[in-house]
């Protein structure tokens, strides 16, 4: 099946301010002055590594292209960046010459980036309404539509995480260089960037969004992340449909619960890319460790998978560090339904699995301060009786986040079970007078959460809806 994005390749140029003359640290990287460069970098800023000079290229555009590969490879370990472009609109890859340069430029593959794991890190295994856990994490982040909405979250990933509980990870200066670039100059596109960074911010990243309960809305700054990616309309042309691939490392265990027809949710985010080589080159160099009875501890599993809507994965090779991964990112909470096993004929052989993504639950506004949730539907049931207000209340209560650093939500799972079996198919109820503001409204649909709101007056109907998860910023009949 050919995939599709919607990236166009004109996107805009990334660049840092230009100086009148060209510096002492441009030409000892010029010229190929190892020992100056070394100790200029002791003292040089991401900002004076990156300066475009007034031929229009950078340090590392200049090594890159004049060959001087001891140059490139430290300037890359300091950080330097790899995406900007010269005034010819290349990189520093694509001023390489030879192919030992460029090679400096690729991401090392022991770092496994397009190998993931299973279980409790990356999946959660769903046995009952995959698409709802997804729905009720996504409808949870907080919206990013705006510059004003970027900027705030971006500033508080910055303040709070980056320079908080990452402050000592591995190249973590590179990472808080894009991030005040991003809120500098208002452009989402460099925390992909900093996505796609070889640091620990990436890895660090997604292990705290696999800690997250499944049922999640408090205000982390991880799902921040998360919010620019999935909500800003700068990434509307980089989203994708088509088939991407990914290797996966798994047990026995995790291999049983992959079977046909079985459903899963995603926590974190997913590389994969859409040239099945590249995931399966990463394989190729992962060694599987061995008992003692010499049986495989973790199988080589390669995943296709099936992306169907364009909100849930991002083509992202213009904006990647290493382009020339071809990375698909898939965004946290879509469900998938595993579509086919394939168990090689010799032990020690990949298998694949090839995964397809479920149609997502939509919601849409039909008048103000009322919601119905939309989706594909399956036959419907009998009419259920209402579960009472204070159920739906104590739901969402108990989802956000109760205390400062708290990791764990604390709903009760007989509530949802109780949710779960009072659902419609497509139901919306409204008790009272809506003029008056004094009025019970219900919204629920069988392959997501019931609803159940009170309005105690019409100037906080919207901050009710809101607390509860359920607000939209937006105007009346618009889809959220």
């Amino acid at each position: 099946m050919a995939s599709t994005s919607k990236s166009s390749s004109s996107t805009k140029k990334t660049t840092t301010s230009s100086v009148d003359a060209p510096s002492k640290f441009y030409f000892a990287c010029r010229n190929n002055e190892l020992d100056a460069v070394t100790s200029l970098l002791k003292t040089a800023s991401l900002d004076e590594i990156n300066r475009l000079e007034p031929n229009g290229s950078t340090p590392l555009h200049a090594a890159a292209y004049y060959g001087n590969n001891d140059i490139v490879k430290l300037l890359l370990d300091h950080g330097a960046s790899r995406t900007i472009k010269n005034k010819y609109d290349y990189t520093p890859h694509d001023e390489a010459k030879t192919d030992d340069t460029k090679r400096l430029f690729q991401r090392i593959t022991e770092q496994n980036r397009f190998i993931g794991h299973t279980g409790p890190i990356e999946w959660i295994y769903v046995d009952d309404d995959p698409e709802a856990y997804a729905s009720f994490n996504r409808k949870s982040l907080m919206k990013c539509k705006s510059d004003a909405d970027f900027n705030r979250l971006a500033t508080g990933i910055q303040k709070s995480y980056i320079d908080g509980k990452l402050a000592d990870g591995h190249k973590i200066s590179h990472i808080q260089w894009l991030f005040e670039q991003a809120v500098k100059e208002n452009d989402p596109r460099y925390v992909v960037k900093a996505y796609t960074a070889e640091t620990v911010f990436y890895v660090r990243l997604n292990t705290d969004l696999a800690m997250m309960e499944k049922y999640w809305s408090g205000d982390k700054h991880e799902r921040h992340v998360a919010s620019i990616f999935t909500f800003h309309p700068a990434f509307e042309p980089y989203q994708f449909t088509g088939e991407t691939y990914r290797g996966v490392k798994m047990s026995d265990s995790d291999l049983k619960q992959y079977i046909v027809g079985s459903e899963f949710m995603n926590k974190t985010f997913l590389s994969t890319s859409k040239d099945r080589s590249n995931a399966e080159k990463f394989m190729n160099d992962f060694n599987p460790r061995r008992n003692a009875l010499n049986e495989l501890i973790k199988h080589s599993v390669l995943c296709k998978y099936v992306i169907k809507y364009p909100t849930t994965a991002l083509a992202i090779e213009d904006l990647s560090e290493y382009p020339n991964e071809k990375e698909v990112l898939i965004l946290p909470y879509a469900s998938f339904v595993v579509k086919q096993l394939q168990n090689p004929s010799k032990k020690g052989e990949v298998i694949k699995i090839e995964m397809e993504e479920k149609e997502p639950t939509k919601y849409t506004t039909v008048h103000k301060s009322k919601l119905v949730q939309k989706s594909s539907s399956k036959s419907k049931p009998d009419e259920p009786e209402l579960f009472d207000t204070a159920t739906y209340k104590k739901i969402f209560k108990d989802a956000k986040e109760t205390k400062s650093g708290a990791t764990t939500s604390n709903i009760d799972p007989s509530d949802m079970a109780k949710l779960y079996q009072s659902c419609a198919d497509e139901k919306l109820k409204e008790f009272g007078k809506m003029e008056t503001g004094n009025f019970n409204l219900s919204a629920y649909h069988h392959q997501s959460y019931s609803t159940t709101s009170t309005g105690t007056g019409k100037d906080n109907v919207n901050k009710l809806l809101k607390d509860m998860g359920f607000a939209s910023s937006d105007s009346d009949n618009e889809e959220v």
